[in-house]
């Protein structure tokens, strides 16, 4: 389990390197290194719809664990980036309503903004 204390950005870092660490050696057991190769190049590829505003495999494992390494920090750190140069004060309770499309990111960056506020940290900084 990651560490809780600390800068929250370090926090985050910590848990998805943790998860995905885990979940990579559980994915590539038994695989020779070719087969990883294929099966990460195959994901990779499927992740790149994305940018094309196609829909990724999200059934496959491969897909998931480089959405959890790859794409969803990036798209929390935008939605936290925007929320915060805009100044954005949320609620202490959040009601969210989940479409399906992509608002989980929103969701766990308004939290991250909401708990460093909380903390009392007026500037926990945004990575670019």
């Amino acid at each position: 389990m990651a560490e809780t204390d600390g800068p929250i950005w370090d926090v985050l870092d910590r848990a998805i390197k943790e998860v995905a660490e885990r979940e990579y050696q559980r994915l590539s057991r038994g695989l020779s290194c070719g087969d990883v190769a294929g099966r990460v190049d195959k994901a990779l590829d499927s992740l790149g719809k994305l940018q094309k505003r196609e829909e990724p495999d999200y059934d496959c494992e491969w897909v998931a664990l480089f959405y959890l390494t790859w794409y969803q920090p990036r798209q929390i750190n935008l939605v936290y980036s925007y929320l915060d140069c805009r100044k954005v004060e949320l609620p202490e309770r959040l009601q969210v309503v989940d479409l399906g499309c992509g608002l989980g990111r929103a969701v766990r960056a308004g939290h991250l903004r909401r708990d460093a506020r909380t903390a009392g940290s007026n500037d926990i900084g945004t990575r670019h």
